[in-house]
This record gives C-alpha cells, sequence and structure tokens, in this order.
C-alpha cells in the first residue's frame, strides 16, 4: 500500500476516496442484489434479554448466517463486484442484471476470468461463490492456519493454493 490507512472523518460520501460510491452506483448494487432470485433482506434478531440488562428499549442484529448459503454478508459485495465487471465486459451499462448474467451465453463469455483474492475467512468463499455463480473460476490464497478445516476448503469452489506465511 503506497499510503498509511485512516479513519475518514465526516460524511464519507463527500470524501473523494469514496467518489466511486455515488448515489446511482449505490441504487444499482441495491437493484443488482434484489434481481438475485436467493436475495432476501437481512432479517433482524432481537436481543431482549441483553437489551433489558443495558436499559434500553430494543437491540436487534444483523443475523446474515444464512446469506446465500455462504454464512457470511461478504457474498453480497464479491457478488456485485463481480457482476459489475461482467457486465461491463459485456457491453452493458446501467445495474447488472443477474437474470442476463446467469444466461448459458454470458456465462460462456465469462468461462475464462480467473477472479483472484487472498484471504483467512468468508471473503475468499464469497468471491469463489460468486464467481461460480456466473461461470467464472477463482483462485483463493490461504495461509494454511485458514485452511485447517477440511469443511472450509470444500466449500470453496475453486482452486486453493497454500501460502507459507508467518502465523
Amino acid at each position: 500500500m503506497d499510503r498509511p490507512v485512516s479513519l475518514l472523518a465526516g460524511a464519507p460520501d463527500h470524501h473523494p476516496d469514496f467518489s466511486y460510491f455515488t448515489d446511482q452506483e449505490l441504487s444499482f448494487a441495491q437493484a443488482f442484489h434484489r434481481s438475485m432470485p436467493q436475495y432476501e433482506e437481512t432479517p433482524l434478531v432481537s436481543l431482549r434479554g441483553l437489551a433489558q440488562r443495558l436499559g434500553v428499549k430494543n437491540i436487534f442484529v444483523k443475523d446474515e448466517s444464512k446469506r446465500f448459503g455462504l454464512n457470511a454478508f461478504k457474498g453480497l459485495g464479491a457478488s456485485f463486484a463481480i457482476a459489475r465487471l461482467l457486465w461491463e465486459d459485456l457491453g452493458y451499462t446501467g445495474a447488472p442484471d443477474y437474470a442476463v448474467l446467469t444466461t448459458p451465453e454470458a456465462r460462456e463469455r465469462a468461462r475464462d476470468r480467473i477472479f483472484v483474492t487472498a484471504t483467512d475467512g468468508n471473503h475468499g468463499k464469497s468471491v469463489a461463490w460468486a464467481a461460480s455463480v456466473f461461470g467464472c473460476r477463482a483462485r483463493v490464497y490461504m495461509r494454511r492456519r485458514a485452511q485447517r478445516k477440511a469443511a472450509y476448503r470444500r466449500s470453496v469452489q475453486s482452486t486453493t493454493r497454500r501460502l507459507r506465511l508467518p502465523n
């Protein structure tokens, strides 16, 4: 990274690092996710006992445990990012459409695309899942420590590579 990570004060939509996240782009992401047949709004779970102990009326948490069968919220970002790139490659503008991107023709055009990521957790699983939805491949690099569960490796339907990094 060529510059340090910093927290952004104030409204992020007015910061130059967030210039890509326009209202239009955010509406494209929302439209895309709603075009996915398996998309559902995130259920909220009430934590009544904790709310009572803290003396507040309600506490709710988002339950992302069933999101696309991934047990993580990261499928939303991965699916939109990959869809957006493929949509532009196909020559379309506007919000990507799941039905168009999952046609046999679109999947055939996408089959040589390989999305690469490095992860210690759910991000890699989400990228691999999203790539497979659109007929692409993914290469997920993980440290050995992250690969200790065979179930995790099986859930990443892509080529994985082990990296020899310090734990």
